[in-house]
């Protein structure tokens, strides 16, 4: 018999004691277990991270859900709120996107309606006024809500505003439903509007001609502090000048003469972007004075939902 046969039982013995072994003290990796995810404990973990404000985590687990029950009753608002994470994250090129797939992915959700007038305050939040107002334009033509044509039309009165259009604004105001004036305190709104006429504003041609006077058109625009350091410095300047060529020193007073007429260029040129600056203050000032008369809205509640992560409320 040669060593080959010798050695066969020798292998089959230690075969089976492998066996033995391996059925009979099972690693953890082998032992049979087996992780099932449940569809509502998988919500409930991205709604967890959600009012935690761990939204870029939550985003994850909405995604998880949406992979392994995509049939489930609830997908639209999972998909909703992953535009709500990433709105409430500040990433609005990546809410909009979201909002997009919603309105794509389940048109017959009424959040589809939500997710079109969160498309438009993605182009507000990133100061894109004028998309806004044709996006808002477009959810108005397209819906036969007169609840989401409200809405629409409250939202791009207040980009108006914000624009500093007030006119414009109080005609959109005006244009809402009688039944959604008392919801949105319409009438208050538009007396507060109103004052917009009482703004004061300086001109800013008018300071630059005042400036033809050192100091002058900062007065003007009620910049006093700039306005003596304007007079001061450039006086100096011309009596430096003068002082120069007094004293046949051409080549100097033509330096200190130039140098002056860049300050008394910069100090006309101060003047005109005080009055902006400043038109701008009073603007700013009134338009948050309206804050007043804001009426905030939720939206995007999943069913059944609760706590601070149930809705996502809309701010300008």
């Amino acid at each position: 018999m040669n060593h080959a046969a010798q050695g066969f039982p020798r292998i089959l013995v230690g075969f089976l004691v492998f066996l033995f072994l391996l059925t009979g003290f099972p690693c953890p990796g082998f032992s049979g277990e087996v992780l099932t995810i449940d569809a509502d404990n998988q919500l409930a973990f991205a709604e967890k991270n959600f009012a935690e404000g761990e939204y870029y985590r939550a985003i994850s687990e909405y995604r998880r859900f949406l992979h392994f029950f995509p049939g489930d009753e609830r997908a639209a608002s999972a998909a909703f709120r992953i535009g709500q994470s990433y709105y409430l994250g500040e990433d609005y090129p990546e809410a909009q996107k979201a909002f997009e797939t919603v309105k794509h992915d389940y048109p017959q959700s009424p959040l589809a309606k939500e997710a079109s007038l969160l498309i438009c305050q993605c182009h507000v939040k990133i100061q894109d006024f004028e998309e806004a107002r044709d996006c808002l334009s477009r959810v108005i033509q397209g819906t036969d809500s007169s609840d989401v044509a409200d809405r629409a039309r409250y939202d791009a009165g207040w980009v108006y505003v914000r624009e500093g259009q007030f006119s414009m604004a109080s005609d959109t105001f005006s244009g809402m439903s009688q039944a959604a004036w008392e919801k949105y305190r319409i009438p208050s709104l538009l007396s507060g509007v109103e004052k917009a006429g009482g703004l004061k504003h300086k001109e800013p041609v008018a300071a630059g001609v005042l400036a033809i006077v050192p100091g002058l058109g900062h007065v003007y625009t009620k910049r006093y502090q700039d306005a003596a350091i304007a007079f001061l410095l450039n006086a100096g300047l011309i009596l430096a000048a003068y002082e120069s060529f007094d004293n046949d020193q051409e080549a100097l007073g033509s330096v200190i003469g130039l140098v002056g007429f860049g300050f008394y260029a910069g100090n006309i040129y101060s003047a005109v972007s005080s009055a902006h600056k400043y038109n701008k203050r009073e603007q700013a000032a009134f338009t948050k004075s309206l804050e007043q008369y804001k009426v905030r809205v939720s939206v995007g509640a999943l069913s059944g939902g609760s706590g601070p992560g149930a809705s996502l409320t809309i701010p300008f």
